[in-house]
């Protein structure tokens, strides 16, 4: 069956996301949507695709992404929905839609920390005293942590200036001369990311 019966199939009145959903209702853009993106997995194309809230964008991209088999790539802007497609979204659709699948979560840059800057930013830098307690909290977490996780630094704002002096951003990657590489965690992180099987 082609991912577009199999979708005509899913999202339809009585099916299988209409009997897991409340108040479930057919949504001709949602349907049109994921239409359009199965469409172009199979051509391996490119789909700019621009729909309104309450159109059910979230399952017009993952039902079709995940029906096809293929190794697919969703990039988020924030967490709270990388979160939402990594514990809701995604293990509910597979049980749904009845697919074998799995989720690996990989992280940008600057969600890990850099040893090098950040021991720059200990030595080399001035700072006020409420800069220089939050390099200590972070030094304490440092000597702790086993991937480097700014997700894991809860004593931290995570939006704090602060990080973005310690944190592995590309445009401040020296990793030619780096004497901490051995150590820094971006590198062996994303090898490690575990799969989540559902």
């Amino acid at each position: 069956m082609s991912i577009k019966n199999q979708l005509a199939a899913l999202l339809k009145a009585g099916g299988p996301l209409a009997e897991q959903t409340p108040g479930y209702q057919v949504r001709d853009a949602q349907v049109d949507m994921a239409e359009c993106v199965a469409e172009i997995i199979e051509q391996q194309g490119t789909l700019l695709a621009e729909a309104g809230t309450g159109t059910g964008k979230t399952f017009a991209y993952l039902i079709p992404a995940l029906l096809s088999g293929k190794k697919v790539i969703v990039s988020t802007e924030t967490k709270t929905l990388q979160d939402q497609l990594l514990n809701k979204d995604i293990p509910s659709l597979l049980s749904w839609c009845k697919i074998d699948g799995s989720v690996r979560v990989l992280k940008g840059r600057e969600n890990y920390l850099c040893p090098q800057r950040l021991e720059l930013a200990e030595t080399t830098e001035h700072h006020p005293k409420e800069v220089w307690k939050k390099l200590a909290i972070i030094q304490d977490w440092h000597q702790k942590t086993l991937t480097g996780d700014k997700a894991e630094l809860s004593t931290l704002d995570e939006n704090d200036p602060i990080w973005h002096r310690v944190c592995a951003r590309l445009e401040f990657c020296q990793a030619n001369e780096c004497h901490a590489e051995p150590n820094c965690f971006y590198p062996k992180i994303n090898k490690k990311q575990p799969m989540h099987k559902y």
